[in-house]
């Protein structure tokens, strides 16, 4: 609870994007926004950050109008969080068979 605590205070926004894929990806049955929200939040509290391979995030940064974003792993899904201020989840994917150490890497808190 404390994790998530800290994400609500740190200023992390969420998209409506990232809230209808969250509830698209995991399935769970939630009926509005702000409970959307929550759940959102609570999940990228316990996420990680990491770094795909090079030839993914190029293309990756290509496709989105050369537009940085940093990227979050817990479970079976990704955040995809904005690099400028205010920082927002803009989506959330799915990992779709790529695995830790094979497609991505974790990164320390410096982005190493």
């Amino acid at each position: 609870m404390r994790t998530f605590v800290k994400t609500m205070m740190s200023g992390v926004q969420v998209s409506k994007h990232a809230m209808s894929r969250f509830i698209a990806r995991t399935g769970a049955e939630i009926a509005d926004e702000r409970t959307a929200m929550i759940a959102v939040l609570r999940a990228f509290s316990k996420a990680r950050r990491i770094r795909f391979k090079d030839g993914y995030m190029v293309s990756r940064i290509i496709s989105n109008q050369f537009t940085e974003a940093d990227y979050y792993w817990v479970s079976d899904l990704v955040f995809v969080v904005t690099r400028q201020k205010p920082r927002t989840i803009v989506t959330v994917e799915k990992l779709w068979g790529k695995s830790l150490n094979r497609d991505f890497f974790l990164l320390d808190d410096e982005g190493r």
